[in-house]
């Protein structure tokens, strides 16, 4: 009976830790987000670089400049939507 008992709870225990086969796209559709919106800052920051160059008559400077402020900001962006997801610093991702 104590065998029986001890099998039941480890049979749920076992499908508890399982990975779910659900979580995979929903993993996948943050990989695309997190890429895209990477992508978009850093677009975008360059390109307000390149217009400021342009407009001001400056050497590159712009671009460089704009280069790294889209590059934080598109990391930011990703920290952010991760950190909805639950997967930040400090937090576990839950397994519900």
């Amino acid at each position: 009976m104590a065998k029986k008992s001890f099998k039941d709870r480890y049979e749920k225990v076992k499908k508890e830790l399982e990975p779910s086969k659900k979580k995979a796209p929903e993993f996948s559709h943050m990989a695309w987000r997190a890429s895209a919106d990477m992508l978009a800052g850093i677009i975008l920051g360059t390109g307000l670089g390149m217009a400021f160059d342009r407009y001001m008559g400056t050497a590159h400077w712009g671009l460089i400049i704009g280069f790294l402020m889209g590059s934080m900001a598109g990391m930011l962006n990703v920290y952010r939507s991760l950190c909805k997801a639950g997967y930040g610093f400090g937090s576990e991702p839950s397994r519900k």
